[in-house]
């Protein structure tokens, strides 16, 4: 069903899936990716996940951390396999921060600088190109999207990701430009799919203006992250799709732990059925004029060009090495997506 202005909305459902050991004090896999913790009767991971959005006829785009192979090994390999088994999506995620030093030398790189975002050439294309044949061997298939851990990338990232035949990045979050501890990236605010000037699409995280600024927030952006109250997040998808006809695709994010609560030593802990009911309920109130889709789905909807980007970005745009944080600039209009 299209909406007043004749176009198809359509939902990306994104899944960061990863077992961080700084958020369970043990049993990370199960925990933090499966959801089973001790003294609940059912699993309330990505599972459950997949069991909610299939009764809504859709499926899931999780972006699995491949590098915690190096630490969890065969346990990964088990995540992806059940989430294409049940016919749900697995794009690449990385949070290479927490890699080993011994990791590096083996890619034959010297350890870079913390975050992605600084990346130089060498560093990211060696990254991007371990992430790739490992995600190979686990599915089969290449990558068609990429996000890194708190979507830090950089031109380099963006070079790489072209080199390496990845299609779609899913990084851009204007928020990250003002982040407290590395920030980075530039604030175009809310922008549609846009193409990098090296053909790289990117499927921005989505986000829309708040109705009501706040003058101590010097970005006033609202992104949906973690489940919050239903009637906020139709709320939030209401004013997307009101964005204009140009913003056809909505991503949203979700984690592996999302149905989980942080406790006060930052750790994920069950508290009750509150975010299960959330998610459910949100996606039986879609917009009719909204279809769910993966983005293994949007690739082929851009191949085909029934989706086309709307801006043309620069890909300096994106920061460099040793500049992370580049001043915002008005995007051009695409002229493939005004033909």
């Amino acid at each position: 069903m299209l909406d007043e202005a004749g176009v198809e909305k359509y939902l990306v459902l994104t899944c960061d899936t990863e077992a961080h050991a700084s958020l369970a004090d043990g049993d990370h896999v199960d925990r933090l990716i499966w959801g089973r913790h001790r003294g609940l009767p059912y699993a309330a991971g990505i599972e459950l996940m997949m069991s909610i959005v299939e009764s809504h006829d859709g499926r899931i785009s999780f972006f699995l951390d491949v590098c915690e192979r190096e630490r969890y090994g065969e346990k990964i390999d088990q995540v992806a396999r059940a989430i294409l088994d049940r016919g749900h999506d697995v794009q690449l995620h990385l949070h290479a921060e927490y890699v080993t030093d011994e990791f590096w030398c083996q890619l034959g790189v010297r350890r870079p600088t913390w975050g992605m975002h600084q990346y130089d050439v060498k560093a990211a294309d060696a990254i991007i190109g371990f992430a790739v044949d490992h995600y190979v061997a686990l599915t089969g298939e290449r990558p068609m999207a990429y996000r890194a851990g708190s979507y830090r990338f950089n031109r380099s990232i963006l070079q790489a990701l072209a080199t390496h035949r990845i299609p779609i990045s899913s990084q851009y979050y204007p928020l990250c430009k003002y982040k407290f501890t590395y920030p980075h990236g530039c604030d175009l605010g809310p922008i549609p799919l846009s193409c990098w000037s090296n053909g790289v699409i990117e499927a921005p995280v989505g986000c829309v203006p708040k109705l009501v600024p706040d003058p101590t927030e010097p970005y006033n952006g609202f992104e949906f992250h973690h489940l919050q109250t239903c009637d906020a997040a139709l709320t939030f998808i209401d004013r997307f799709c009101n964005l204009g006809p140009e913003f056809q695709v909505l991503v949203m994010v979700l984690h592996s732990w999302d149905f989980f609560d942080k406790s006060a030593d930052g750790q994920y802990v069950w508290k009750d059925k509150s975010r299960v009911r959330l998610l459910d309920s949100m996606l039986g109130s879609l917009p009719h004029s909204m279809k769910i889709l993966t983005m293994k789905e949007l690739a082929r909807k851009i191949e085909s060009g029934e989706v086309r980007p709307v801006y043309d970005l620069p890909i300096d745009l994106a920061g460099m090495e040793t500049i992370p944080l580049i001043g915002s600039q008005k995007p051009v209009a695409s002229t493939s997506a005004l033909n």
